[in-house]
């Protein structure tokens, strides 16, 4: 059997029963889908650390007016700070804004790390891009 570092209490239980996946929203605790709403709640909890004026109501009201410079601003703040954003990105974006951002962002250089490539490769389906995620045969 297989012994625990101090820090660990499992206080008799299983490893299955302790490391359990917390929700990022309310609803997504009662097995429902992520709303606009809670993207934006976990875009502001997680993309804005105070640099920012920018509430929840504010980011709705930018995204649902089509302004195509915030847009791409909170894409790449999402991208670069958020811990899963194609979830996020999938929630806030319609799949063709999806596309434009993502045809825009990858002319940028930064766009060529592991994390933006595996973004992509999530949003777009290209698996080819993360070659060093692909089974080898």
């Amino acid at each position: 059997m297989r012994k625990h570092p101090p820090w660990v209490d499992v206080g008799g239980e299983s490893l299955q029963n302790v490391w359990k996946v917390v929700p990022t929203s309310p609803r997504a605790a009662n097995g429902e889908h992520m709303t606009k709403e809670d993207a934006v709640e976990t875009v502001v909890r997680e993309c804005f650390w105070g640099d920012y004026a920018l509430s929840v109501s504010d980011i709705v009201t930018r995204l649902n007016s089509g302004d195509s410079e915030f847009s791409r601003f909170l894409f790449g703040k999402i991208a670069d700070n958020a811990r899963y954003p194609s979830r996020l990105i999938r929630v806030l974006f319609s799949p063709e804004g999806i596309r434009n951002l993502l045809d825009r962002a990858e002319r940028q250089p930064r766009w060529n790390d592991r994390r933006h490539r595996l973004i992509r490769a999530n949003l777009s389906g290209r698996r080819d891009l993360v070659p060093e995620r692909q089974w080898s045969r």
